[in-house]
């Protein structure tokens, strides 16, 4: 009887390839979210996925969590230039180190039970070759041999077969477009669950999967010893945004109206410039203010209630309560954490609190 395949088994007794990992905080972000938005289209399309960061390459996507026979290990490279990316860029070495497409390959060598490996080099700029995606057997001819003579001559036992299992693609983002990119694919896999009624929970559900990511991310691989701890600790899977998705609903309940305070601060003299700011930020707000998981917030939520308690009389004017209290808070809670220190936030926090009050 032939032997079971079992690619995550034969994946952890092959050793790690030698990897700087992201050289950047920027490359970083933008290699986590690309990874996310991946991630987000595949579920909205149906498809089942398992990903693993910082494992053997920059991400890896399997077709499942069990048993997966497909596997693609994809290398992210970004550049602020818009110049395209040149052949020679990834396929020149100083010896005897392997060049960025000689290391891809490196993924390949014990796997050839797999012959659907793929082996993807992603670019949020167009590459000379190419400017979408293409297998690099497809190349135009003077590409394709080019390739054919580098790789050859750096891992001589491969051969122009390689090419079949290499893939180069094109996602045409600017590095700090790309959160808001991801927060825009974020609130179509919200409609295509729940329709329009829980956007407003797609920041606390984004804030939860980035940090997930950065946590499999900075798992050291070497401490991965069974394929339980592999699924566990360094990959995100359909089954896991499924359950995070299913928390959101239960969680969900309407968040308070308080358009009727904004319109007081208005009447009172507020100027368009900082009720606008307030209405911008009100419906994160709100989802962070109802996510009973959200300690921080919740903390914040426990001094404005103090500030309140112990600040100016409502009959002394709305605009004076919330200016009291956003004051006690700068002076009392230090450095405020960076997703709630905006003013705008801040402000519509404290109404919300207000509102809760009454």
């Amino acid at each position: 009887m032939a032997k079971q395949k079992d690619l995550l088994k034969d994946l952890l007794t092959k050793p790690q390839r030698e990897v700087a990992g992201a050289s950047t905080a920027a490359r970083f972000d933008f290699q986590k979210c690309w990874a996310l938005c991946e991630m987000i289209d595949r579920h909205c399309a149906g498809q089942d996925y398992v990903v693993a960061f910082e494992f053997h390459d920059d991400v890896l996507f399997f077709d499942t969590a069990t048993n997966p026979n497909e596997v693609e290990f994809c290398q992210v490279k970004t550049a602020e230039s818009p110049k395209p990316r040149k052949l020679s860029s990834i396929t020149s070495r100083r010896k005897p180190k392997n060049s960025i497409i000689g290391k891809m390959l490196k993924n390949t060598e014990g796997l050839a039970d797999y012959p659907t490996a793929k082996l993807v080099l992603v670019s949020n700029n167009v590459f000379e070759f190419a400017n979408t995606l293409i297998c690099a057997k497809d190349l135009e001819e003077k590409y394709r041999k080019k390739l054919v003579e580098k790789i050859t001559d750096e891992l001589p036992t491969l051969n122009e077969n390689i090419l079949e299992h290499i893939h180069f693609r094109v996602v045409q983002i600017p590095i700090a477009e790309v959160e808001t990119y991801l927060r825009g694919k974020a609130v179509n896999l919200f409609e295509n669950r729940f329709g329009t009624e829980f956007t407003e929970a797609v920041l606390p559900w984004l804030r939860v999967m980035m940090g997930e990511a950065n946590r499999r991310n900075n798992f050291p691989p070497d401490s991965v010893a069974d394929v339980q701890t592999l699924i566990e600790k360094k990959c995100i899977g359909r089954s896991f945004v499924d359950i995070s998705l299913d928390i959101v609903k239960a969680r969900h309940r309407p968040a308070p109206q308080i358009g009727t305070l904004v319109s007081k601060l208005q009447m009172e003299g507020w100027d368009a410039k900082a009720t606008t700011a307030i209405e911008k930020q009100t419906a994160t707000a709100a989802a962070d203010f109802t996510d009973p998981e959200n300690t921080e917030c919740a903390k914040l939520c426990d001094a404005i209630r103090i500030a309140l308690d112990e600040g100016p009389d409502s009959a002394d004017g709305l605009g004076a309560v919330l200016t009291n209290a956003y004051q006690t808070l700068l002076a009392t809670q230090g450095a405020i954490p960076p997703p709630y220190r905006d003013p705008g936030y801040m402000h519509a926090l404290i109404l919300l609190v207000f509102h809760e009050s009454i």
